[in-house]
């Protein structure tokens, strides 16, 4: 009977150090609206149970903007021990949806503000800046791909993600 006690008290006890917490969030992205000003991204950010610091993935989202998806894989990778920021290019903009006209909000412009997302997470606590990934889905994979590939972002601000995976499949 004891043993059963302790058992279940350490599973227990394991649940609770791998549960996840999501919030909303805000910082200032270094790209400009219409008006010539600052864009101030939203996004959310789910992370692990614990102090850290973790690695986290920056997520840039499909045509359609954030679905039920992104949050699936914020929880998934929190439950593998990271931070996930899932990055709203579109809202900010005044968009909900570019798969018609993808070209709205570019992959270049997209790109920044996963650079911008970087810079926001490397500033806090519980985020290791040296560990940081970018994962993109169909117009987030283009995204990730001009994220990894553009030369004059890599000379201008360093290199800030040690890891890029490009889901073609939305």
């Amino acid at each position: 009977m004891l043993r059963r006690v302790l058992f279940a008290m350490l599973l227990l006890i394991g649940a609770l150090s791998l549960a996840v917490s999501a919030d909303t969030v805000t910082f200032m992205g270094s790209s400009r609206n219409l008006l010539g000003n600052p864009v101030k991204l939203t996004g959310k950010s789910t992370k692990p149970g614990g102090k850290g610091p973790f690695p986290a993935v920056v997520m840039l989202h499909g045509c359609s903007g954030i679905k039920s998806r992104e949050d699936v894989w914020a929880e998934r990778l929190a439950s593998w021990g990271y931070v996930a920021l899932q990055v709203d290019s579109f809202t900010p903009r005044g968009h909900k949806n570019v798969c018609g006209y993808p070209r709205t909000i570019p992959p270049e412009t997209r790109a920044q503000d996963a650079h911008d997302a970087s810079s926001y997470l490397g500033g806090l606590p519980f985020v290791d800046r040296k560990r940081v990934a970018v994962m993109g889905w169909s117009h987030g994979a283009w995204t990730t791909l001009h994220t990894i590939s553009e030369k004059i972002r890599i000379e201008k601000r360093g290199y800030p993600f040690r890891a890029a995976v490009a889901n073609t499949i939305d």
